[in-house]
């Protein structure tokens, strides 16, 4: 409204500067009538309007256009006046658009200042994180019973999807000779894992899931895998292997004291019993071939057998 308002005021200001144009053109013929003035100086003033008159006349045409663009500005002004006058009428709209309005700045501060503890928050946690990852590289590594390490554990825990808990069968606790009690430690149980040590430094084994049988019977498993731990101590290159589906009738089996070997696992691991020579493993069984075998080699001598429960 202000905008307009300041047109009309100068376009007033410029017609009434005008004014006299308009006036003149517009009362061109005045003098006929003016007796009060002599005859002679009526015809010298007629004569030079009638001399001046196309002069005279575009200046009030002039005029008379710009008093036409006032009158539609003076329209427009009255339009807008009406609707001010109709929004100051609705005072509780006003009202309310004010407290809308209240409620809505208030929603961007509130915002604004959630946006900047956010920020302080994230940069919190950012520390933290850092922080946290400095103080997990210090831990040292713990062991379960003195047996496994914390990758190793991790590593099983990563393949069966499950928590290794605790030993049911260590070979420098458990006698595994031919009077073993190797055969009353495992069968029954279900979901366990076995780990072989060799004298290489090499740690190898299997997972079973389903129950193992009794001694001489083969336990049948299709979800059972073989693995490489450790190669040579280290854990890098560490492998699961699943098992061929021709081999998963033959998962697990343990044998009667009597009988030269200890157990085997996924048919492709053989363990012997303590002084029995002839611990081997094979390949060709699993469905990725393991490059260098599971021990090294064909042959190897046990140093440590472990079974755990899963959980």
């Amino acid at each position: 409204m202000e905008a307009i308002l300041n047109k009309i005021i100068f376009q007033c200001t410029a017609f009434k500067n005008k004014l006299p144009d308009y006036i003149r053109a517009q009362n061109i013929t005045y003098i006929k009538d003016r007796e009060d003035i002599p005859i002679a100086e009526r015809i010298k003033v007629a004569e030079e309007n009638l001399e001046h008159f196309n002069d005279y006349h575009a200046k009030g045409e002039a005029v008379k256009g710009d008093l036409n663009d006032l009158r539609l500005d003076l329209d427009a002004l009255m339009h807008e006046l009406s609707e001010e006058v109709r929004k100051y009428e609705d005072k509780e709209g006003s009202y309310n658009t004010l407290i809308d309005t209240l409620v809505y700045l208030e929603q961007k501060k509130a915002q604004q200042e959630k946006q900047i503890l956010q920020t302080q928050i994230d940069e919190i946690d950012s520390t933290f994180r850092v922080k946290e990852k400095s103080l997990e590289t210090k831990k040292k590594q713990i062991s379960i019973n003195g047996t496994l390490d914390e990758e190793e554990v991790s590593k099983i825990k990563e393949w069966s999807g499950k928590n290794v808990t605790n030993v049911l069968f260590d070979s420098n606790v458990d006698d595994w000779g031919t009077s073993a009690v190797f055969n009353r430690k495992v069968v029954g149980r279900k979901e366990v894992v076995v780990v072989v040590e060799d004298m290489k430094g090499n740690k190898f084994g299997g997972v079973i899931f389903k129950t193992i049988q009794a001694e001489d019977l083969n336990t049948a498993d299709p979800q059972a895998f073989a693995f490489v731990l450790k190669t040579k101590g280290k854990i890098k290159g560490a492998s699961k292997f699943k098992i061929l589906e021709a081999h998963t009738n033959y998962a697990f089996g343990c044998y009667k004291d009597d009988h030269p070997r200890l157990f085997y696992i996924t048919n492709c691991i053989f363990v012997m019993k303590r002084g029995e020579e002839g611990s081997n493993c094979i390949s060709g069984i699993t469905e990725i071939p393991v490059k260098t075998n599971f021990c090294g080699g064909v042959n190897f001598t046990p140093k440590r057998i472990l079974v755990f429960q899963l959980h």
